[in-house]
């Protein structure tokens, strides 16, 4: 997954830079516009993805610590990890969600990002 996410962003940057040289209007970058308004949507679409993995494993650590089958949770390094986790892919879902609504219209980025 972070592989996926890291290649994602390299592209958007390249993607960004081609624009900023070129122009919108480039022979170079008309091949790049149908990637350059999914990346966005698909970034945001990933981190989504991995913030509800991480509430559900932070989930499952409460649950298990209320019911008494383990020590408290917050006694180990990794509850800590995986909350930081959460709560950074949660970030990143809405800051690329609202990247990909500045630049294009919802009718084509919302249903990307929900696929």
């Amino acid at each position: 997954i972070l592989l996926l996410l890291a290649g994602g962003i390299l592209a958007v940057r390249h993607m960004e830079h081609v624009v900023k040289v070129y122009g919108t209007r480039s022979r170079r970058y008309r091949k790049l516009f149908k990637y350059h308004r999914f990346s966005y949507a698909f970034l945001s679409g990933v981190a989504g993805a991995q913030s509800v993995l991480f509430a559900k494993s932070l989930d499952e650590l409460l649950i298990s610590s209320f019911s008494g089958d383990s020590k408290i949770f917050l006694a180990h390094f990794g509850s800590y990890l995986i909350a930081f986790c959460m709560f950074s892919s949660i970030g990143l879902q809405i800051y690329w969600l609202n990247c990909a609504l500045s630049q294009w219209d919802a009718l084509y980025v919302v249903p990307v990002f929900q696929a």
